[in-house]
């Protein structure tokens, strides 16, 4: 990726090595791209590039070769993973890439590669979260950026739980994230939209930038 241009790059990177035990070899289906992408290239991100290289963190593809003590996967089986450091010293922007079987997860049947490339590093920042925040049926949580990627797969693991979501979000996507499992969601266009809503949370997941200072007030002391 060249910054100055933002030009794609098409390279012939050598092929990755065979799997070394715990490790594997996987053709890559559909690779995912995010705003974490851009600290690679100038490595404000060290993630074991080693030019020339491909980036991505994250995808998904088909097992080419496993490594010695692999059991959890065989060839052919469909996997996606979120990796870094790279142990191959490339990335997901490639035909195949290098990985430790233990940041892989089987993909789910019936789910695109496409999908499933996209939901690593949202899902896993998701449900990081919510393990931080431990908290239990029936109670409150505030969610900026409810219709971003990470927020909208934090509205469903939250509710799957039971707790109870309030999102906020631009109008269009009220139905939707309704759908996903949110109580309430709220404009997030509207200046007052903190107003609007019934504090008292028990935490709050900032993941809108600048959301911080109208979000926190809402939750309740020791929350």
């Amino acid at each position: 990726m060249s910054r100055a241009e933002k030009e794609v790059v098409l390279l012939e990177l050598p092929e990755p090595s065979s799997p070394e035990p715990g490790q594997i070899l996987v053709a890559v289906e559909a690779a995912g791209v995010g705003p974490w992408d851009e600290l690679e290239i100038d490595a404000r991100w060290d993630v074991g590039l080693r030019p020339p290289a491909a980036l991505g963190v994250e995808g998904a593809g088909k097992v080419l070769a496993v490594g010695a003590g692999v059991t959890q996967f065989a060839v052919g089986d469909r996997v996606l993973a979120h990796e870094t450091p790279l142990p191959g010293g490339s990335g997901f922007w490639a035909e195949r890439v290098l990985i430790n079987a233990d940041h892989a997860a089987a993909c789910p049947p019936g789910l695109d590669a496409a999908h499933a490339a996209a939901l690593p590093v949202n899902g896993l920042t998701a449900l990081q979260a919510l393990e931080k925040l431990d908290l239990s049926r029936g109670q409150r949580l505030l969610i900026t950026n409810g219709g971003g990627g990470t927020g909208a797969l934090a509205i469903q693991l939250a509710a799957a739980q039971g707790i109870e979501v309030t999102a906020t979000a631009s109008a269009t996507a009220t139905e939707r994230l309704l759908g996903l499992g949110a109580t309430e969601v709220v404009d997030y266009h509207d200046p007052n939209w903190s107003t609007t809503v019934r504090g008292g949370f028990d935490a709050a997941l900032i993941i809108a930038a600048g959301t911080a200072d109208a979000a926190l007030p809402l939750v309740r002391d020791g929350g």
